[in-house]
């Protein structure tokens, strides 16, 4: 079904992308039937699922499974993220997109440390913590803890820590954290905000180096 089903989109895909602007115009409704068949093929591509080797997956993302069955789309996507990233909008600015593919563990080993060395210079301010944006000296304590997150995850528990460290400067005395500073004034951006989110960041940044509770498991599977 699922090699089916991929033929159909491409095949599909093809005469969407083949026909004239003549006959666009001249019979529409026969595009209408064409986009609808094309959006029913990509619907059902969206909604295969593929049986997966659970321990394969382990060793490849660094997830653990509750179902060996996973959508056959983002096995796609993931492979997408890992090896053409040319086919997504460049989002360089902005620092989650360069650790996320590490966190969530589409990239592994080499190329996850590759990664995040490659991105290093632009986003991080030493003994500060993470840009949000790589062209604004404005450090969140919840970029700086899912970066952590990020270090973990390759086994550079050294780096995770001290980016966990560094988040101390956004601690209130409540234990929430501020969602950002700006420096080198420094100055609260948002001003007064502290948010659930940033906390949650920090949470599970110390859940995962100090492995604490079994959840650790979700970022650092060894």
């Amino acid at each position: 079904m699922a090699v089916g089903t991929a033929l159909g989109l491409g095949l599909a895909t093809l005469v969407v992308l083949s026909v004239s602007n003549d006959t666009r115009a001249s019979a529409p409704w026969a595009m209408a039937a064409l986009y609808a068949t094309l959006g029913l093929a990509f619907l059902l591509f969206y909604r295969l699922r593929v049986t997966v080797n659970a321990q394969a997956v382990r060793v490849v993302f660094g997830i653990g499974l509750i179902s060996k069955e996973v959508p056959l789309a983002e096995v796609v996507r993931a492979e997408a993220v890992r090896t053409r990233p040319e086919v997504f909008e460049p989002k360089t600015r902005w620092a989650m997109d360069w650790y996320y593919p590490v966190l969530t563990g589409v990239l592994k080993g080499e190329a996850a440390k590759a990664r995040l060395a490659e991105g290093w210079e632009t986003f991080a301010m030493e003994g500060l913590g993470i840009r949000c944006v790589s062209d604004e000296p404005w450090i969140t304590a919840s970029e700086t803890a899912e970066c952590a997150l990020a270090y973990a995850c390759i086994g550079d528990m050294s780096t995770a820590t001290d980016l966990l460290t560094w988040t101390r400067t956004h601690r209130r005395d409540d234990g929430s954290y501020w969602t950002g500073i700006v420096y080198p004034e420094p100055e609260l951006f948002p001003f007064d905000e502290h948010t659930s989110y940033t906390a949650a960041a920090v949470v599970l940044a110390v859940d995962a180096i100090t492995r604490a509770t079994p959840a650790s498991d979700v970022f650092v599977p060894f």
